[in-house]
Formats: C-alpha cells, sequence, structure tokens
C-alpha cells in the first residue's frame, strides 16, 4: 500500500517473512542429565515481491557460531569480509539463508526450553519408564519433538506404550528394539508411560538407557546470535514481519 506523501518515502505492499528455528540435539541420562547437546539455527526468507531485487542483512555475535553454511544465492565475498548477507530471491519463495551451529563452549551457559524427566525401573521381572517432558519457558513452544531410547536385550514381545499430555505417538520397532516417540508441537506438556516383561534368567539392568532428544524451539532466542536489517539504500520501503525474537528492528527493509 502506498502512501499519499509523495515527499517521503512510499511503502510497498511487498512483504518478507524471517523466521529464526533453533533445532536442539540431546543425549540425557537416566538420571535426567543432560550428556551431550548440540544447537543448530536455521534462518529461512519467505518472500512476497514484484519483481526480484537484492536483499541483504548481517548477522551480529558471529563468535557465537561454531560453523556457518550459506545458501547458494547468498555471495560468499560480502560474508567472509563485513558479515553481510547478500541474496537475490525469487518474487515468491521459500529460502533457508542460512543455517549455523552454536559454539559448545557457549552452550554450557543455555539452559534448553524443554525439560525432560526420564525415570526407569527394574524390578520383579519387568522394565517400567516414565518420561515427562514439560516447558520451561512459557514464550516458546517446541515443535517436531522425537524422542528415542532402546528396550533392554531382554525383553520379552513389545512394550505396552501409553501417551498423555499435547498429542503424541509412540512406536516400536522390533527389529531396531528401539521405542520412538514424536510430538508435533509441545504446548505445555506430555508424558509416555510403558512397561514390558524380561527374561527371568537374564540379569537386571544396573541402569536406564540414554534417551536421545531432538526438537525444535520458536519463541525465543537462545544461541544470542541476532540478525540486523539493512540501513536505507533507496525511496521504497518493504514491509519485513519479524518471526524472529533475534531481530534488531526497525522492521523495514529499505530497496533501491
Amino acid at each position: 500500500m502506498l502512501s499519499d506523501n509523495t515527499e517521503g518515502p512510499k511503502l510497498s505492499n511487498e512483504l518478507i517473512l524471517l523466521e529464526m528455528v533453533e533445532d536442539f540435539d540431546m543425549d540425557v541420562a537416566a538420571n535426567g542429565e543432560i550428556t551431550s547437546c548440540e544447537l543448530e539455527c536455521h534462518i529461512t526468507a519467505e518472500t512476497h515481491l514484484t519483481r526480484q531485487r537484492q536483499l541483504s542483512m548481517w548477522l551480529e555475535k558471529l563468535y557465537l557460531l561454531e560453523e556457518c553454511k550459506l545458501h547458494p544465492r547468498v555471495e560468499q565475498q560480502p560474508f567472509r569480509t563485513d558479515q553481510v548477507i547478500k541474496f537475490m530471491p525469487d518474487t515468491e519463495h521459500v529460502i533457508e539463508i542460512c543455517n549455523f551451529k552454536v559454539l559448545r563452549s557457549v552452550l554450557a551457559a543455555v539452559a534448553p526450553p524443554l525439560r525432560v524427566s526420564p525415570h526407569f525401573m527394574f524390578e520383579d521381572g519387568v522394565c517400567k519408564f516414565h518420561i515427562e517432558m514439560t516447558l520451561a519457558d512459557s514464550k516458546a513452544h517446541a515443535q517436531s519433538i522425537d524422542v528415542t531410547f532402546p528396550m533392554p536385550d531382554s525383553i520379552i514381545g513389545k512394550p505396552r506404550l501409553q501417551c498423555a499430555g499435547d498429542e503424541s505417538t509412540a512406536v516400536f520397532g522390533n527389529t531396531t528394539k528401539l521405542v520412538r516417540w514424536q510430538c508435533a508441537r509441545l504446548e505445555k506438556g506430555a508424558t509416555l508411560t510403558g512397561m514390558v516383561p524380561l527374561h527371568p534368567t537374564a540379569p537386571l539392568p544396573s541402569s536406564g538407557p540414554i534417551v536421545k532428544f531432538r526438537f525444535e524451539v520458536v519463541g525465543i532466542n537462545l544461541c544470542g546470535v541476532t540478525v540486523c536489517i539493512p540501513r536505507p539504500i533507496g525511496l521504497c520501503l518493504l514491509t519485513c514481519l519479524c518471526l524472529m525474537p533475534c531481530l534488531s528492528f526497525p522492521s523495514l527493509f529499505y530497496l533501491a
């Protein structure tokens, strides 16, 4: 929509949507301790333009990154020299501009927004387990949650699985002996309970297994990296809808 002010810049009805998704990959011991954690971030741009034109932005606090992979359309040299991301999007397109991993030293101070509490019990020839996950930050939500863990070698038959809380599904692989629990989106919390008989002559496991968690976080910025939009380079203002808490305002692209 164009403004009536002919002296000032004109506001375009074109649109760019920016989003950052932070992807956690964690190993959690049976006592709830996080034994390993990786954080990978993905920045995507959805464009609705009347014509192709070059867009640019830049990342701040690059010292927090371990590595950064750019989309083939992003110019390599400006990023290497000035940390500027320049690219030529299509008029109607969604691309992942870049993805990067966060330094392990930085992760030591990051509290994952998803709390995980696994409990395994081995008694009377039965393996019982109860896994609970809840959100630690009300401003965020977790999505694409994928949880896997192995059953003891001495199980007899398939475990009985029951999900509660936010909608989720759980299955057991007869070949892999893995339980896989998936939740598309966690709003409040979810639990998985199950039990399976063990072979009567086999020794009981000394502890529960390592539980692997993969999930995406939207709504908060945990990595600390910020994205800045460009300074004015023309007379036309392109509206930018920010879906990223790591974006530095103002939320307008200035186009030539």
